[in-house]
This record gives structure tokens, sequence and C-alpha cells, in this order.
């Protein structure tokens, strides 16, 4: 399975297998400065990583417990709005074993608008019983009040709070073509952007979509 980088595209298998790879590092990183707690955050698709169990046990055999989140950024309340966009993640909080565990399930309660008790705190609930995914696709969010069920959106902020529209931008479309070149197949094409198996090499003039 090919794995979105932090901006959500999706990254060429080789690059994503070395992503994940650094997760190693943090058994490294905790084993020597043993910390009392350590947090890690990384796209959902982490833990579909075939050695994921193997990393748990690798950080359990160095003293930690842990309990895994998926959450939403736009839904990260705890100190205070959460962030001007939507990026799912999953959260693996890990403390040392004798510590008490930390509350993480006022983090899975954002504060939302129920139809029938106003403003509330939420409940993320799950479609199916594995909990792993992302917002809407595969957990919700419902009322926390006795007896109500109802499905309702958390508070979100808009992203156009973290904008300068000061400062102008560029279309894409607008950038000076490129020339790529498939790896598998070999294939050249003109474009302004390389994805997937294709590698960059010099400017071209501009001729989108010529391909030779």
């Amino acid at each position: 399975m090919q794995q979105p980088d932090l901006f959500g595209d999706t990254l060429p298998e080789e690059a994503a297998e070395r992503s994940r790879a650094t997760m190693w590092d943090v058994v490294r990183f905790s084993e020597h400065h043993e910390y009392q707690a350590v947090i890690v955050e990384n796209v959902v698709e982490v833990a579909l990583w075939r050695p994921f169990r193997a990393w748990l046990s690798a950080m359990d055999s160095i003293g930690y417990n842990h309990r895994i989140l998926y959450l939403n950024s736009m839904h990260a309340q705890v100190f205070g709005s959460g962030a001007p966009q939507s990026r799912d993640r999953i959260y693996i909080v890990l403390w040392r074993n004798g510590n008490r565990p930390p509350d993480l399930d006022r983090v899975l309660r954002p504060r939302a608008v129920c139809p029938d008790h106003g403003e509330v705190d939420s409940r993320q609930v799950w479609k199916k019983p594995v909990h792993w995914g992302r917002y809407r696709a595969q957990y919700i969010y419902t009322c926390s009040r006795t007896g109500c069920h109802r499905v309702v959106e958390p508070f979100y902020r808009p992203a156009a709070e973290a904008i300068d529209w000061a400062i102008q931008g560029q279309r894409i479309g607008d950038k000076p073509l490129r020339e790529f070149k498939n790896k598998t197949t070999g294939e050249v094409v003109l474009s302004p952007l390389a994805r997937g198996p294709w590698l960059g090499s010099k400017p071209a003039s501009r001729s989108i979509g010529r391909r030779y």
C-alpha cells in the first residue's frame, strides 16, 4: 500500500517504506532518553505497516505502555480550537511502566452542537469493530448525552484563518514545465509536477500534455 506524505500526497512505495522505517528511530530515541512519555504522530496508514506490531512490542520491551488514538487535526480541541485544516492522523501515546495512564478520552470528545441538546461534548463512534481509519469514512461523532445517538459535527475552524491573503499565489498550471521520466516504462512527459514513479530532470518549454 502506498502511504500519503505529510500533505496527503501518495508517495512511491520506496519513499513510503523509507518514511515508515524512521519509526525505528523512535525506539532508539526512547531507549536512550527514557522520557516519561512519548507521543508519535503519523498518517493512519502506518498502522498497516507490516512491522507495526513488532514496533509496538519493541516499545513495550523498553518499558512503555501505549494507547492508539485516531484524530483529525481540526478536532484537536484540548488546548484550544483545532487546527484550521483537515488532516487525519494516528497518535501513539506512550508512557513509562508504573506511571498513571494519561486521560486521553477527553481528546476524543470535541465540542459539537446537537440539534436536541445544544452544545455538548461529542463521542467518537466507530462504524466497524476494527478501530482504524479516518473521520467520516471509518468513524463519526455522536451526542454524548444519555440516550441520545444523534450524529453531530464537531466545531472546526476554516482554512481562511491561516491564509495570508496579501500573498499572491501561483497556479500549478503557471509553473515552468519540466521533463519527467517514468522509471518503469521510460516514457517522458512534460508537466509542472511529477507524481508516483516520475523523476524530474530539467526545465522544458511549455507544451502541456506533450509526450514522446
